[in-house]
Parts: structure tokens; sequence; C-alpha cells
């Protein structure tokens, strides 16, 4: 109970007590480490077992695993012999993925005795995760039985690389095959809409979800408000934005971005005022909105306002793209000395746009030395581009 609460200290007291501890005392207490994110204390607990591990004991701590923790563990596995057995075999697969090894996943997959659909899935999304795409659609294509799982994953991996269209093209399929469509695959096709601007299909999903119980579901609206926001359908957003009975960041998040990208950063700005009234926490999407919008405008004290505001009041932490931002305002005022000045100072590494915006802010001023400081401060970044250059041939 405490574990599941998420109280890892008062489940370790009461473990502690206990006179005499079977394993599924052990198993219940690593679960509690492990699913509260107290990966090292599962780990040290599990090695501190004093019990023949079981089947739980492993599906517990291979969550708290790293690579190198994780190898140790498959090496306990194949001892108990159950490398074989499907759920500890899943367990695996999915460990060595987020872990970022493909060939250990791959050689334990092999290995499972029943695969089955989960097990599949498991291989398919490591695939996927290491940019595999074509191999991760082979794999897709021999599976004798595929969930709606298995086309989200699939889905999902075309969205996040870049391929909108062919995501689209499988959710169509997925539909055609009687497969039904549930709220997060929604979400993805939705997201693949968004990516290619395709309205119309971004429409039908729509009127799909207006005819179920995930019309309430937040994150299907936030998807179907972002989709028609980044398609330039502010009504057609706001109404659904509107009619939502809950928001989160993100749903503020997507209209205000929406806005601020189609040049329409007045309206931007009044949204995250909205925002700010109605008790919504911003967060560092937030901020990139915001300044985004106010570079738009050309307002340099209100870019600079919202940034010590996020930081001091909210604790949002700034990344890169917020101080590029910050530098392109800089350098369209023709505060070039600041805007070098921004770079110097910055707690992270300056993003490749910083160095572009400045440069092109030396190009307008004739600065000549400073601009060829930007431009191999940039050509460090991404060798591969020689825009900086062509941009500094071009000095007078």
């Amino acid at each position: 109970m405490y574990g599941r609460c998420g109280s890892a200290e008062e489940a370790r007291k009461i473990f502690d007590r206990i006179p005499v501890k079977n394993v599924v005392c052990w198993n219940v207490m690593i679960a509690a480490y492990a699913q509260n994110g107290h990966f090292s204390e599962a780990l040290e607990l599990y090695y501190d077992m004093n019990l023949k591990p079981d089947r739980v004991t492993f599906l517990n701590v291979l969550h708290a695993c790293t690579l190198e923790s994780g190898r140790l563990i498959h090496q306990d596995v194949v001892s108990a012999g159950l490398e074989r057995d499907k759920f500890v075999g899943n367990a695996l697969v999915n460990m060595f993925g987020k872990c970022g090894s493909l060939s250990d996943a791959k050689r334990v997959f092999d290995r499972i005795a029943f695969r089955d659909v989960i097990s599949w899935n498991a291989l398919m999304s490591v695939y996927i995760q290491q940019g595999r795409r074509k191999e991760a659609f082979e794999l897709f294509k021999r599976m004798g039985r595929r969930s709606v799982v298995s086309w989200t994953c699939m889905i999902m991996g075309m969205v996040e690389h870049g391929y909108g269209g062919r995501a689209l093209d499988l959710y169509r399929e997925m539909v055609v095959e009687g497969v039904r469509p549930d709220a997060v695959a929604l979400v993805c096709a939705l997201d693949a809409c968004t990516s290619v601007e395709n309205l119309a299909e971004g429409r039908k999903i729509h009127r799909l979800v207006e005819g179920t119980t995930m019309v309430t579901d937040v994150f299907v609206a936030t998807a179907v408000v972002n989709m028609y926001g980044k398609c330039g359908k502010f009504a057609e957003a706001e109404a659904v934005f509107q009619g939502m009975k809950t928001t989160t960041v993100a749903t503020w998040n997507s209209l205000i971005g929406a806005y601020a990208q189609h040049g329409h950063a007045t309206d931007a700005l009044k949204l995250y005022e909205r925002m700010e009234l109605s008790g919504t926490r911003p967060d560092g999407v937030t901020l990139l909105c915001a300044l985004f919008a106010c570079s738009h405008l050309g307002l340099l004290d209100r870019a600079r306002e919202f940034y010590s505001g996020m930081v001091e009041d909210y604790q949002v932490e700034a990344v890169p793209a917020h101080f590029g931002c910050l530098v392109d305002l800089f350098c369209r005022a023709g505060w070039i000395d600041e805007a070098e000045e921004l770079i110097a100072s910055m707690p992270v590494r300056p993003h490749i746009s910083a160095w572009t915006a400045l440069l092109n802010a030396c190009k307008a001023h004739n600065d000549m030395e400073r601009g060829a400081w930007a431009a191999c401060k940039a050509h460090e970044l991404d060798s591969r581009r020689s825009s900086p250059f062509v941009v500094l041939s071009g000095f007078c």
C-alpha cells in the first residue's frame, strides 16, 4: 500500500520490521523502490536478497536497471532458467531497448519460447527508438496478430521520424482491418495530421471522436486543438478548447504556440494572460511560445519580463531554445553587444540558431570581425552547413 501510494520510505520501515521475510516481501519492496524512481535502492535490495529470486522479482528489478546492471541480472535470469519465459523475456527486451542496446534486445527476443504480441511490440518499439524504421516495419509485417498497440507503435514511430503521410496510411489500414483505435492511437493519428497539415483527415478523426466517450479525454481533445491550431483553423481550435471541461498546460500551449507560429503574436500573448488568470502554471514550452510571439512583435522588454517572471516565479528551467529567442530579439533591436554577452553567459551550450541570429545582425551592421567569429561557432556546431560562410561572404 505505501509503495503504490508513492511512499517508499514508509514501505521500507514496515519491511524492516518483518521478522521472517519470504520472497513476496522482497518482491513488494523492490517494486516499491523501482516504481517510485528509487532505482539504486531497488538494485541494492535485490543484491541483499537472501532468497532465490522468482519471475516476479526479475519483473520488478528490471525496471530499475542500467545497461550494465541489466546485463548482470540477465545472467541471473539465465541461471534461474527463466530466459525463455515470455514475461521475463518481454521485460528484458523492454529494459535493453530503454538502455539503447538493440543487439541484446534482439538476442533475448530470439530466445523467448512462446512469443506473444507483447513480445513483438517490445522489439518493434526498440527498432523505432533506434530510428530503424524499415526494420521495424518488416517486423510489423511479420507479426501474426497485431493489436491496437502494435499499430499505434508504428504510427507513433512514423510521426516521430517525420513520416506523417505514411503514419496516416497506417492509421487508415488499421481501421480497414477492423482494429478499433483507442485514445493513444487517435492522438498519434491527429499528430500525423498536424505534421503534414492534413486538415480533411483531421476533421474526420474529430468527427469520429465526437461520437465516442473519448470526446471528454483531455489528451485527445488537446490533440484536436493542436491539429486545428497548427492547420491555421483558430475558430475551430477555440471552439474545441472552450468546450473542454478540463484543460492542461499542454492544451494552452497548443493554442498559444499555433497563434505565435502563424504570426498572430498579439492573440498568443492575450491567450497567455488568460492562461495565467485561469491558474494554470506555465512550463518551458509556454515560455518558448511567449518569447517567440514577442520576437515577432519586437517586444524586447516584454520578452525579458516573461523570461525573468517564469524563471523566478514558476521555476521554469531555461534551455537553449529560450536563449535563442532572446538573442534573436536583441539582434533585431540592434543590441549586438548585449546579444554577444547573453551567448557568453548562457549556462547551457548555445544552439546554432543563436549564432546564426548574431551572424545576421553582424551582417546588417557590417561587423566583419564579430561576424567571422559567429560563423566559426555556428560551423563548429554543424560542420555540414555552409550557410554561415555564405552569409559571411556577403559582407560589404
